[in-house]
């Protein structure tokens, strides 16, 4: 008889490097495509992030200074989201903040609005003070193709908000 455990425990460690984000910790794109074909049929709402002037903060500071910021907005996002919602790291300096069970697009912004004043807030060793840029949508998922509707419309409004001065929340 051969004993599997190590086997089992490889396997979950594989499995979770598979769907988390090296750096951050947090879930990646392959989880959020997961959990949204599991949603349709509901409404959905998106937070889309996106670090402020993050290139002068690797330029400037390093890009040790720029994981340290990475690695402590998604700390911040864990801490203050609830432990249904889904924060993922899209790429580079852009998050995905995926609520379940809200009731209306206000509700989804003032979330990103609170999110938007406690990271202002974080002040990182050598960097100080950075900010993010918000894009909050809604969208109900009937089929895949309201996926890209819906992503369309975050960053559209992550646009407007990084056009109209940064350090906004657009929804």
């Amino acid at each position: 008889i051969t004993d599997i455990t190590d086997l089992k425990q490889e396997s979950s460690e594989l499995k979770n490097e598979a769907m988390t984000d090296k750096l951050t910790g947090l879930y990646n794109r392959k989880v959020l495509d997961i959990a949204l074909e599991k949603l349709l049929g509901k409404d959905i709402y998106i937070i889309l992030l996106d670090i402020d002037n993050f290139k002068i903060i690797n330029d400037t500071y390093g890009h040790l200074a720029g994981d340290k910021v990475l690695k402590s907005l998604a700390k911040l996002l864990k801490k203050t989201l609830r432990k249904y919602d889904l924060a993922i790291r899209w790429g580079g300096e852009e998050f995905i903040v995926l609520l379940k069970d809200i009731p209306n697009i206000e509700i989804g912004k003032t979330i990103a609005e609170f999110m938007r004043k406690k990271i202002s807030e974080l002040n990182i060793e050598k960097v100080g003070n950075f900010t993010c840029s918000f894009g909050v949508a809604h969208q109900f998922l009937k089929t895949k193709e309201d996926l890209d509707t819906l992503f369309q419309k975050a960053d559209k409004l992550l646009y407007k908000a990084k056009k109209s001065g940064k350090n906004r929340v657009e929804a």
